[in-house]
């Protein structure tokens, strides 16, 4: 009986210890939650305490109503203070996440200062009932290899990259993914690195569900394949993923900017590869500027005839079709020795704004605000789609005389048309599909889209819309109109965009193509940097340029943003956000300021721009910004 008080005192710590202690799941909610909310606490049902799985879909009581969340951790805590509920039951016993994508979700969560249930609702595929049935019991990841540091491939030309790939495809040993900028980018790749259908597996947010829910599968029981998907495919159940190549990696469409959760490639890539160490391989032809800083990249050499002409001598003598005389007489020789000419030009319909002569009064997009764009006898909006017809008289002055200011694509095609009368010349931008706006035949000759197959040699005019509408391997001539329209943007990034843009075109380009490049800045260290073949010129020189501004890749931005009906409000509630924030350490916020185009889907948006060494310095600051607010980590545009 010595030891009667011992089992008493035990028995009483297990009673305890039972009392205190229970099973809970976290559960991230399919329906979109408030930014500082991931994740929701639930009690375990005794029934289903054995059977409970972390990636499995459960039902679960929420604000009066039931919806479905994935299970994403499983853990014993103290009884807590407030009562919590049960969840409802499971969908299925089976799982449909991976423990790698619920940790993304959460670490994407944190770091763009929104709430997981944004990447449940986004990727939780639609299952129907005979797709469980497909399902794994479970979802067996792969022990990956030892993390490795990314690595940058900056190629020269089409050739030398499809060896590469097809190189790395040969040695993988894994699953490998490519991320492409754009949908139409992987029917374009497989078919240079000459892949059959079976060969690769397309990923991209168009599939119909059958086959979305048929990849979802691949991904997570064939350890070995390969996949080229968009952006949204790094969030699929992968077992086995290696190496992950981002194509184009300085494409803008690797940011999801128009909608939230606005991530992009490259974090993702990152905060992947620290789960499931996995290998990141940038690719580009024209690296982004923070990945030539951060990785202190070099440059391969490169060898291209460039011409330049200045406009400026064009206009002393006269010649206001911006057409040089050197580029002239090279569209003749080319088209005499039987080759095609691709002229760019970065401006649609016919000019860039149409004012009236007697009051100045300048025609705008009444949604965007916007200059609307001269397009044969119509007004047309290129940020919303809106067209109307172009009336005979101001609307303020009642004047009949109209000024048409810049130059546009129509433009240029009627001085070709002046300067080339027996020539074919075919207009491409994305008014040739309106031909109720533009009133614009296609020629009668064997000129097709989207194969463009044709045998005349032709004049082609066009925008970046162009350039995958073409065959470029009968172009004997590429000529810029007018280089220096790319980049004079009030945008921070525009010189990168510019330059970036330039070199995809020089690379398109045949080998043995003349390049002529017309512009009023020859001097312009842009330019300078394409005609000697020295990326370093351009990278070094922007990055003097950031760095005097205090712009990336020396500092972080993140842009705040808030929207209303009413301009009044919504200037009012920015300023209101302002005052709070302003005053914040290791912060520089800039006074808010309306967008170019001042509204954006008939809402007025007013912008709020922080610049900050470290993104940590945002978190305390993030907790005091209204729900109604968007936050954009690492923005590519200020003004929209």
């Amino acid at each position: 009986m010595r030891n009667l008080p011992f089992i008493l005192h035990s028995l009483s710590r297990k009673v305890n210890q039972c009392y205190i202690y229970l099973m809970i799941v976290n559960v991230i909610p399919a329906k979109k939650l408030p930014r500082n909310l991931s994740a929701l606490s639930y009690k375990i049902p005794d029934a289903l305490e054995a059977k409970i799985k972390v990636g499995q879909l459960a039902a679960i009581s929420l604000r009066n109503s039931f919806t479905s969340g994935a299970i994403s951790e499983i853990k014993k805590i103290k009884k807590t203070a407030y009562p919590l509920k049960y969840i409802a039951g499971l969908i299925n016993e089976k799982p449909i996440f991976t423990q790698n994508q619920l940790k993304l979700f959460r670490e994407l969560a944190k770091y763009y200062h929104t709430s997981a249930s944004l990447f449940i609702h986004f990727n939780l595929p639609k299952l129907i009932k005979k797709d469980w049935r497909k399902l794994a019991p479970e979802i067996a990841l792969i022990k990956s290899c030892p993390k490795t540091k990314p690595s940058y491939y900056w190629w020269r030309n089409q050739n030398e990259k499809n060896k590469h790939y097809l190189n790395l495809i040969k040695k993988n040993k894994g699953q490998l993914l490519i991320v492409v900028p754009r949908i139409n980018d992987i029917s374009a790749l497989a078919k240079e690195l000459k892949l059959k259908s079976s060969d690769y597996t397309p990923i991209h947010r168009q599939l119909p569900r059958p086959e979305n829910f048929k990849i979802w599968l691949v991904a997570s029981r064939q350890p070995t394949a390969l996949f080229i998907g968009t952006r949204s495919s790094l969030f699929y159940p992968f077992i086995n993923l290696k190496t992950i190549i981002i194509d184009e990696e300085h494409s803008s469409d690797h940011k999801q900017s128009d909608m939230n959760p606005r991530y992009e490639v490259s974090i993702v890539a990152k905060k992947l590869s620290q789960i499931a160490q996995n290998k990141i391989i940038y690719s580009s032809t024209s690296p982004s500027l923070a990945s030539y800083y951060e990785l202190k990249l070099k440059s391969p050499e490169f060898k291209r005839e460039i011409i330049t002409s200045d406009l400026n001598n064009e206009l002393t003598k006269k010649n206001f079709s911006f057409i040089s005389e050197r580029l002239y007489a090279q569209i003749k020789r080319t088209l005499n020795s039987n080759k095609s000419i691709f002229l760019f030009v970065n401006k649609k319909g016919e000019a860039t704004s149409t004012s009236c002569q007697d009051c100045g009064f300048t025609f705008t997009c009444p949604s965007c605000t916007l200059p609307l764009i001269k397009t044969g006898s119509q007004f047309v909006c290129y940020y919303c789609g809106r067209q109307e017809d172009m009336p005979p008289f101001c609307p303020k002055c009642s004047g009949p005389n109209f000024h048409s200011l810049g130059l546009g694509i129509q433009k240029v095609e009627a001085n070709l048309k002046k300067l080339f009368p027996a020539a074919n010349i075919i207009r491409l931008d994305k008014d040739i599909k309106k031909l109720q706006t533009t009133n614009y035949k296609l020629p009668t000759t064997n000129y097709q889209l989207p194969t463009t197959n044709y045998q005349l040699p032709t004049i082609f005019l066009g925008t970046e819309y162009a350039l995958d509408k073409i065959n470029w391997v009968n172009i004997g001539l590429l000529g810029i109109i007018n280089a220096d329209s790319l980049w004079q943007h009030t945008e921070f990034m525009s010189a990168e965009t510019a330059y970036q843009l330039l070199i995809k075109l020089l690379t398109l380009a045949p080998k043995n193509a003349k390049i002529i490049i017309q512009t009023f800045h020859p001097d312009h260290y842009l330019i300078k940097s394409i005609v000697k073949n020295k990326p370093e010129i351009f990278y070094q020189s922007e990055l003097t340029f950031r760095q005097k501004f205090n712009y990336p890749p020396l500092t972080n931005l993140v842009k705040l943003s808030y929207l209303d009906k009413s301009e009044a409000k919504s200037k009012k509630e920015a300023e209101k956000t302002y005052d709070q924030i302003k005053n914040y350490k290791k912060i520089e916020a800039n006074s808010p300021l309306p967008i170019l185009r001042r509204k954006i889907r008939g809402q007025y948006k007013f912008n709020i721009i922080l610049k900050l060494k470290n993104l940590d310095d945002l978190k305390a600051l993030a907790n005091i910004i209204p729900n109604n607010w968007l936050i954009d980590i690492h923005p590519r545009k200020l003004l929209d």
